[in-house]
């Protein structure tokens, strides 16, 4: 299945539900709000393991709360929903790329988990 293809099941998936907003996690990660396509793309490493969508769907969550809490003038009028997805791919791709910096082929969920906060810090607060 090319890109083309993954985006176009993103958009179907999405619209039959409703409009949800849908993440497909992958090389890239697509995510559709049912109005825009974003793609996240920030440098991950090429080690997966088990757990990832675990940290993924937490961090969606709290970006989730943070992005409806906040004024639409903070959000430019993006849907909460797409910010809160975009923020939590790249926090978990950023998590992935430092834990697997230090340890390598041997990195599990747990070693992305103590790399949240330098993630959130290096992403967000810098």
């Amino acid at each position: 299945m090319d890109s083309s293809d993954k985006k176009r099941n993103v958009m179907r998936l999405s619209e039959a539900m409703g409009n949800l907003t849908v993440v497909l996690k992958g090389e890239e990660d697509i995510i559709f709000d049912g109005d825009k396509m974003v793609v996240c793309s920030h440098e991950g490493s090429s080690r997966r393991c088990g757990g990832q969508g675990d940290l993924l769907s937490g961090c969606l969550g709290v970006m989730a709360h943070w992005a409806f809490m906040s004024t639409t003038e903070k959000t430019n009028g993006v849907k909460p929903s797409l910010i809160a997805a975009f923020g939590a791919c790249s926090l978990t791709r950023q998590c992935n790329r430092q834990a697997f910096h230090r340890h390598g082929r041997a990195t599990t969920t747990t070693d992305m988990i103590a790399e949240i906060g330098a993630a959130f810090k290096k992403l967000f607060e810098s």
